[in-house]
């Protein structure tokens, strides 16, 4: 996914609810969570990314312009080498063009550098709220544990099939809540980051990015359901859409 589409995935998935699971009674003391679907979930963490959005504001705004550059210098670099003048680049035309001393590499990988620098602050911002929301994930958990008296926690895939009450995500988010209502968004000088943070917030971010997608693809089915009502003759009702397998929540 390139930086202007994770940018539009930033807005939408901070914009979706983030509560996939209702969980009313444990069954026999076991419960089904993981961090990814709570971490989510948590209003510090969509609060800290629409405050990283708008601090970042301008980074994301130079990201699309110099995104679009570049991609329409690769257009042009490429359209150079495809000798057939088919659109697409054989693995000779491709060897040629990485071979070669177009003006245009330097270009691309100027733009391509820069795109990075604009970035890293940002995805900096976003490691730091998600390390300083999952600092309080294990005291959530073991809160709704001790008040639920649940004996045993597995993670989703762990589980073949169980019922809609076995899933504790929402009661732990909620405890998170309370426990870290907000976070800051500026990591200190001498902030380093874990392996495990690091995997978490790829994790994370797949997450948010899915959610997006869905999103964008409602979004979209909404405006052709809303256009095929509008070209509708007179008179005449327009055709209900067909209906869709509802799609399940990331976790």
């Amino acid at each position: 996914m390139n930086f202007k589409s994770k940018k539009v995935a930033l807005l939408l998935a901070l914009s979706s609810a983030a509560t996939p699971f209702a969980a009313n009674a444990q069954v026999a003391g076991i419960g089904v969570t993981e961090p990814v679907a709570v971490i989510t979930s948590a209003k510090a963490l969509q609060q800290g990314y629409k405050q990283i959005e708008t601090t970042f504001a301008s980074n994301l705004d130079l990201i699309d312009a110099r995104t679009a550059e570049s991609q329409q210098l690769q257009q042009q670099l490429a359209t150079q080498f495809d000798a057939n003048k088919d659109n697409q680049l054989s693995p000779e035309e491709q060897q040629k063009m990485q071979a070669s001393n177009s003006p245009l590499i330097a270009q691309i990988n100027a733009k391509q550098e820069e795109i990075a620098k604009l970035v890293q602050p940002i995805r900096a911002a976003q490691i730091f709220v998600v390390d300083s929301v999952d600092k309080s994930y294990s005291q959530a958990l073991k809160d709704v544990v001790a008040a639920n008296k649940i004996n045993v926690v597995l993670a989703p895939d762990a589980v073949l099939w169980a019922p809609d009450a076995i899933n504790i995500t929402s009661k732990v988010t909620q405890r998170l809540d309370v426990l870290v209502p907000a976070v800051s968004i500026t990591p200190p000088e001498e902030y380093s980051v874990s392996r495990r943070v690091m995997a978490l917030y790829e994790s994370v971010t797949q997450v948010l990015q899915a959610r997006a997608m869905r999103a964008m693809q409602q979004a979209q089915a909404q405006q052709a359901a809303q256009q095929q009502a509008g070209a509708a003759p007179a008179g005449t009702a327009a055709p209900a859409p067909a209906p869709q397998a509802p799609q399940p929540e990331s976790r």
